[in-house]
């Protein structure tokens, strides 16, 4: 399929939603500041997060427990300026989703967030490789793809055409070019495909004023 606009395929989760300081303040809201909070999943060489909760094995009680847990979550600022320039672009979303529960809630979030886009939105339980779904629609002339798993990013990489093909990374510790070329250690073509990385840097770091409004004892005492 060849689409007259360059096309956009992304992620959903920490790509264009921010959610990952949702789970940082349940963590640890009682003894970090949220500009503490934002350094820490921004510089930390591993997702210190998900240890903590996977130590208490309570990380999917909690996200499975909120029915609206996107409601009040802010776009990223990649998502805003995908919104700015969707006259220009066409935008797939491929999403995995828990349990069949939060496909509507994700919807409802593109619709606030993505007003002025012509977006296709896709999910899919976890374990289907996001090459095989831009395969098998045909998407492999798209233009960019972004994600914040590396392991999918690798996976887009070698299993569709990704030559001339920029890819897009939030600015994590562990999201790094260098663990990217790691994981193809044993490939030799990702120079010779000219694969464009683009940190997404202002993940967290712009979304401060927005964190700092917000009431998070009374947030913490309500979840």
């Amino acid at each position: 399929m060849k689409h007259k606009k360059p096309l956009y395929i992304v992620d959903f989760d920490d790509v264009l939603v921010n959610m990952s300081w949702k789970w940082a303040l349940k963590a640890y809201g009682s003894i970090c500041t949220p500009k503490e909070i934002c350094d820490v999943l921004i510089n930390s060489p591993r997702k210190w997060l998900y240890e903590k909760f996977n130590a208490n094995d309570d990380i999917m009680d909690y996200y499975l427990s909120d029915k609206h847990f996107y409601e009040d979550l802010p776009p990223t600022k990649f998502c805003e300026r995908l919104n700015k320039i969707s006259d220009r672009n066409d935008i797939f979303v491929i999403s995995y989703i828990m349990e069949d529960w939060n496909a509507d809630d994700k919807e409802k979030w593109l619709k606030k967030y993505l007003p002025n886009a012509k977006y296709q939105f896709v999910y899919y339980n976890s374990g289907i490789k996001k090459s095989d779904i831009i395969n098998n629609f045909e998407l492999g002339d798209y233009t960019a793809f972004a994600d914040d798993r590396v392991q999918y990013l690798v996976d887009v990489m070698e299993h569709t055409n990704s030559e001339y093909k920029m890819f897009y990374i939030p600015r994590y510790g562990c999201n790094t070019l260098q663990m990217i070329k790691n994981e193809l250690k044993n490939k030799n073509w990702i120079e010779e495909r000219h694969i464009i990385p683009h940190y997404i840097s202002d993940l967290y770091l712009e979304n401060y004023s927005i964190m700092e409004k917000t009431d998070w004892h009374k947030w913490l005492q309500s979840a």
